[in-house]
């Protein structure tokens, strides 16, 4: 079951506490540099309500082209759920190519292990077969 931690005028998030998975939904295509100001705190406030090797299925499909301080705001969440816990990142994917490649470069100086989907099934299920393949080890 999941429960809403974080409702901002861009995104929500929320947790399901039996899956020990957060869903991190964008809401809204533009953001302005104070609308990330509070990217990192809200994080920190959602890794309380889950436990070591979480999963997270991000959708993302309304982002638009990001500047690069809002870049930077993104890349420093993503370095801290990365190294406070996370097993695996789904991400469904944007329509938007250039979005996509910019989000890609996040990622991968953020070092954060992530996957990417067309759509939310997928990517629930991918994180079902992780979690899965990880408790069997």
């Amino acid at each position: 079951m999941k429960i809403k931690i974080i409702d901002r005028k861009h995104y929500f998030i929320s947790v399901d506490k039996v899956k020990n998975r957060v869903y991190y939904f964008l809401t809204t295509e533009k953001w302005e540099l104070e609308d990330a100001d509070t990217l990192l705190s809200d994080w920190k406030e959602v890794l309380t309500h889950v436990l070591d090797n979480f999963t997270i299925l991000s959708d993302i499909r309304n982002l638009m082209i990001q500047s690069r301080k809002l870049e930077a705001k993104h890349e420093e969440a993503q370095k801290y759920v990365a190294e406070n816990g996370l097993l695996k990142l789904a991400r469904v994917l944007s329509k938007d190519d250039i979005v996509n490649l910019q989000f890609s470069r996040i990622t991968q100086r953020s070092e954060i292990p992530n996957d990417v989907f067309d759509n939310s099934e997928d990517a629930e299920k991918y994180l079902d077969q992780i979690v899965q393949s990880f408790q069997t080890k």
